[in-house]
């Protein structure tokens, strides 16, 4: 409120806390009634114990914490004084960036300069795009060609972090390879940043998300929010300048006074202080509201343990009153205007989606491998927890990663934005990474603990090399890892025991990417060619996946086999009906009289 009242904005002051104050109550009730809907899934699911298939891959129950993920030196812009000064950056396990005078502070604990949470932030690297976004963000502040810019690097090296309502942090590296590496390490923070609400709450997550999601539509507002991102005060604050920010602008723009960057530096101002005073109000309100929830969840438990049945039953008749008057409809627009763009949205994410996790599996496998190459050429077992102590921070290390994560960058929804209102691929783009960091550090702990059992033998170094070859093997084939059919249609057929090359009964048309497979309904009869597999090959692979020339075997237990057959293109008018993107998991596959059979994939199964 202070920094409002320094600019001569003391009328702001004054009505930002009932105009916030009347969004927060609106949001409130929607979260309240949301609460409740989250809480009785949470006990459904605890009773009728549904629930995902058991993961392969173990997972750390307790996090790494205290470990420092990245550190090193940078330059920062110092707003009060208008200079640039040289300071010690380190970013810990919970991805907050922390900026120390120098390095000699950190080491005697002197409390840091700032501690910034990314959340919500961009990353960009030039003036001239940083220049552009202020400038839209205030229209009529462009500055003329030839006029002193608003901030000036003295390196070609910038990065800044920028925000739409928030503070902005400016940075600056002496070299391009500096920048990269920067870069990669901010990117990470964000994205850690941005999933800030736990995955592991079953009530508080679930309500709050869907709380968003309602108040949204309240609103008219049905497509994705690029500003979902943070912890839920975070958001909240983000949801609360969505309005007001509109409004603060038409009021605010023609009171400043300036040349064009004069302005734009007051309106930055202006809106990192807005957004101080929202944040504030919001935390204040939300957790409020949060506690009078958990004050009162017992008697809502019980509650809902003495009404369970009877709501049940009520919830499903209301769904088929509902379904028979919604349906009819539901199917002709789904037929018409969504599952026609269907191919070309599964085209789109999948391609990424599989070289990421493709790219994930060789660089595990060449971790390892490279470790069992020091084991064999170095220190052997007397170094081999020194070697383990950096394969269990390989999730983390941005990087290492950075491989991976970039996979996803070129993946583009052209044409699809404004059909489906997609503001912004980054929502895909973060959720496949969090996917592949998460799944990377299930790999390696996984790795670590099946090791662990093996050192208990005490084995020579050349016994635990074999070790450590055969184990890395298990955890690529149980973690969907191991080398899969690249991404591409295929028939998939049953030749039922007969000799491959003829037989073939029926086929299906599938996508296949790394551990996912999308089943269209098409029947297809008729003879099919195998191509590159054998039946005495399918003898001597049983139990392997089968990678030969152009076709793939999948092997099931039981004696009928199953190829998969490359088709040139996707064929015409199937339907498809797409599992969840990024799961550790499919569905299985109901094949009729025989009973529901699990077709394994890599370490998965359709």
């Amino acid at each position: 409120a202070g920094d409002l009242s320094s600019l001569g904005l003391s009328s702001v002051c004054s009505c930002l806390p009932e105009k916030t104050g009347k969004i927060l109550t609106e949001f409130l009730r929607f979260y309240e009634d949301q609460y409740g809907v989250a809480l009785f899934n949470s006990m459904r699911h605890e009773i009728e114990g549904t629930g995902l298939p058991q993961a392969q891959l173990l997972w750390r129950k307790v996090p790494l914490d205290e470990r420092i993920i990245f550190s090193g030196n940078l330059f920062q812009y110092q707003e009060d004084n208008k200079k640039w000064r040289n300071r010690f950056s380190l970013v810990p396990h919970n991805y907050g960036l922390v900026l120390y005078e120098n390095k000699v502070a950190y080491e005697r604990q002197v409390p840091p300069r700032a501690v910034i949470n990314s959340a919500g932030y961009k990353i960009l690297t030039s003036v001239d795009q940083y220049l552009e976004l202020v400038g839209n963000s205030l229209p009529g502040t462009t500055s003329k060609s030839g006029t002193a810019p608003i901030l000036k690097c003295p390196t070609q090296f910038p990065l800044i972090l920028w925000h739409p309502s928030a503070r902005h942090y400016y940075f600056c590296m002496m070299t391009e390879a500096e920048q990269d590496k920067w870069q990669a390490v901010l990117q990470d923070c964000i994205r850690h940043c941005n999933n800030g609400i736990p995955e592991d709450s079953k009530v508080e997550g679930p309500a709050f998300t869907d709380a968003i999601r309602t108040y949204r539509q309240s609103k008219e507002l049905y497509g994705t929010w690029e500003m979902l991102c943070g912890n839920e005060v975070q958001i909240l604050s983000n949801l609360v300048m969505e309005e007001l920010g509109p409004e603060l602008k038409a009021e605010l723009a023609p009171r400043l006074k300036g040349k064009p960057q004069e302005r734009q530096r007051q309106w930055i101002q202006i809106s990192d202080a807005v957004y101080r005073m929202v944040y504030e109000q919001a935390k204040a309100r939300f957790e409020a509201v949060l506690s009078k929830l958990q004050l009162a969840r017992p008697a809502m438990e019980a509650t809902i343990r003495t009404d369970m049945d009877q709501i049940i039953t009520s919830k499903e008749h209301l769904a088929s009153k509902i379904r028979a008057f919604i349906l009819p409809k539901a199917e002709v627009c789904v037929r018409n205007h969504v599952q026609p763009y269907i191919p070309s949205i599964l085209e789109a994410l999948m391609v990424p989606t599989s070289q990421g996790f493709t790219e994930v599996r060789d660089v595990f496998f060449k971790e390892v491998t490279d470790m069992n190459l020091n084991v064999i050429n170095e220190g052997g077992a007397d170094k081999l927890g020194e070697y383990m102590e950096k394969l269990s921070q390989l999730a983390y290390h941005p990087l290492k990663m950075q491989s991976c994560y970039e996979k996803m960058e070129p993946l583009r929804l052209d044409g699809l934005q404004q059909r489906f209102d997609v503001s912004s691929t980054s929502v895909f783009k973060q959720r496949a990474q969090i996917h592949m960091r998460e799944q990377m550090d299930n790999a390696v702990y996984t790795f670590e603990t099946l090791l662990h059992q093996e050192l208990g033998k005490g084995p020579t170094k050349e016994e635990l090399c074999k070790s450590i070859q055969r184990i890395l093997e298990r955890v690529l084939k149980v973690s969907g890892l191991a080398r899969a059919p690249s991404l591409g249609w295929y028939r998939i057929c049953c030749p039922y025991g007969r000799r491959a090359g003829t037989g073939m009964r029926r086929a299906q048309n599938v996508l296949v990417c790394g551990e996912e497979v999308f089943q269209g309904r098409e029947k297809v009869s008729g003879r099919e060619v195998v191509l590159g597999v054998s039946s005495e090959q399918a003898e001597v692979a049983e139990g392997r996946l089968l990678e030969a020339g152009a076709g793939f075997w999948i092997p099931h237990p039981q004696p009928r086999r199953v190829w998969l057959l490359p088709v040139s293109t996707q064929p015409p008018g199937v339907p498809l009906f797409p599992l969840p993107l990024l799961r550790r998991h499919t569905r299985g596959w109901d094949r009729g009289a025989a009973g529901s059979q699990r077709w394994g994939l890599g370490g998965c199964s359709f």
